[in-house]
């Protein structure tokens, strides 16, 4: 599964879209009907529990949360605890514990206090309150779950809670708003992936199904609600759905960074998942395109960016391009000028027939990094492409000298070295480099075969380090450079008699 795509809105925010204001107004000690209410009218205070509430309005309007609540909990056991004054009681200490102090994790028992009660006693609020009530419990327990890390099967149970209060509030809610029924699919979706190595596909679904039906209820859909449904379907393994929703969404939001660099990885993301060579190279043009419709926005320029873009250029085949935007951005600084990205700039003129090209933009890199070996030997390497044994011979001497070999092998120099010193008729020298090379070659650890009986100090004493594959063909090497060395000296010998 790749990177899923950006947060989802935070828990305070999507609770904050649905808490109304006035929240903590203080109750009256009877409410009249609204014209037309189908609701009974409620109980009223009684006369010591109204009288007490006639001292918090000051203390609420000075924010004195610690005095309004010492207030309230005197008060609570000095009332009934199914009568209505205990229910306005709890219903105040929830707004506090959650308005007031923030601290949602006590504002749970009393608003599930208030649920209960106005469930056994109907007439206690109105309908709408009942119903706003079990949203707001939904939401506070979807708080506390995403608030609990580290605890899978704790954030399930609390999910389970959140998800129970929400499908009763909408159940509850004839006509439902499309934030409404985003935060549902939000609760839902949360809960399908709180492992994200064990994703609840059931419940994906469950919240993709919630997502479309918030959607629809919505003539122009909110940004938030294509984002939600891009997310979901990158976890369902729908990367081509979730880059349509992120083509919507660079559309309707083009100045958002975001959404740009969401839509270039999930094209990148496909590419790598698809077996076709010809889609791979569709989906990167695509992943091309957006980084440049990102770039005349002023987005996606850093160097990092920017060299992606090059490196799918080269994915796509397009290696003139790549070149020519690597070599651009090194020199402008808009990819980091390091060793490593020069010598892949003298890989990729290599790749489009430009030798003498890159060897020039390695002597370039000469200037920046005189202490590398490596620029040298890779001058070597073309040099060898183009049979140019002398210069091989010369950049190789230069690569071992300065050292600092990061990207090659120093056996392999020698190596290369050897050779172009023997094509050179340089026999001593040959055999100086190929002594060198033998050396280094890399040794590896060999085990021997776990067979019954065998102990652990048998199996240390069968263990060996053993030189790899390559000081074999070193050595053959090796002695075909004595035999010149012989034939060389034979010939002079046989000169020098013919001479006297």
């Amino acid at each position: 599964m790749s990177t899923p795509l950006s947060p989802l809105p935070s828990a305070r925010r999507l609770l904050n879209l649905l808490v109304c204001a006035g929240l903590l107004a203080l109750p009256l000690a009877g409410r009249g009907q609204d014209s037309g209410s189908k609701d009974p009218e409620p109980p009223s205070l009684g006369e010591k529990t109204s009288t007490a509430f006639q001292t918090l309005e000051p203390l609420l309007n000075a924010k004195n949360w610690t005095a309004v609540l010492n207030i309230l909990n005197g008060l609570e056991p000095t009332v009934d605890a199914s009568s209505y004054d205990n229910l306005v009681i709890q219903d105040m200490l929830w707004k506090i514990y959650w308005q007031g102090l923030e601290k949602p994790d006590l504002a749970i028992p009393p608003l599930e206090k208030v649920i209960e009660l106005a469930q056994i006693h109907p007439e206690y609020l109105p309908a709408k309150d009942k119903i706003d009530k079990l949203q707001f419990a939904g939401q506070l327990y979807y708080i506390q779950a995403i608030a609990l890390k580290n605890d899978p099967a704790g954030q399930r149970a609390l999910y389970d809670k959140s998800m129970g209060y929400m499908k009763r509030w909408l159940d509850s809610n004839p006509h439902p708003k499309s934030d409404e029924v985003y935060l549902y699919a939000v609760l839902l979706y949360q809960k399908a992936v709180v492992d994200p190595d064990h994703i609840d596909m059931a419940e994906l679904h469950q919240a993709m199904e919630q997502t479309h039906r918030a959607l629809s209820l919505e003539i122009h859909p909110r940004d938030s609600l294509i984002q939600l449904l891009a997310v979901e379907d990158q976890q369902s393994g729908d990367l081509t759905g979730a880059s349509v929703c992120l083509e919507q969404l660079v559309k309707m939001k083009p100045m958002s960074k975001d959404y740009w660099a969401q839509l270039m990885a999930l094209y990148i993301n496909l590419a790598g998942e698809d077996k076709n060579p010809e889609h791979v190279r569709e989906l990167y043009a695509c992943a091309i395109n957006t980084v440049e419709r990102a770039q005349t926005l002023g987005f996606l320029k850093s160097q990092k960016d920017n060299y992606n873009l090059v490196t799918m250029y080269n994915q796509v085949g397009q290696f003139g391009k790549a070149t020519e935007l690597l070599y651009k951005g090194l020199k402008s600084h808009g990819i980091d000028s390091t060793l490593s990205n020069w010598l892949v700039l003298a890989y990729f003129y290599q790749q489009v027939g430009e030798n003498l090209q890159a060897i020039n933009v390695l002597k370039e890199a000469e200037d920046l990094f005189p202490e590398s070996g490596d620029i040298d030997r890779q001058i070597a390497d073309i040099y060898y492409q183009d049979d140019n044994t002398q210069m091989v011979y010369e950049y190789c001497k230069k690569a071992i000298a300065k050292g600092n070999l990061q990207q090659q092998k120093p056996f392999t120099t020698y190596q290369l070295e050897a050779f172009s010193a023997y094509e050179l008729g340089k026999y001593d020298e040959a055999l100086k480099a190929v002594d060198q090379a033998i050396i280094l070659v890399p040794y590896t650890t060999v085990t021997p075969v776990d067979v019954p009986g065998m102990t652990d100090d048998m199996k240390r004493q069968l263990t060996k380090r053993v030189q790899g594959p390559a000081v074999k063909d070193l050595k053959i090497f090796r002695r075909g450079i004595q035999d010149a060395v012989k034939a060389k000296a034979a010939t002079k010998d046989a000169i020098d008699k013919s001479s006297l």
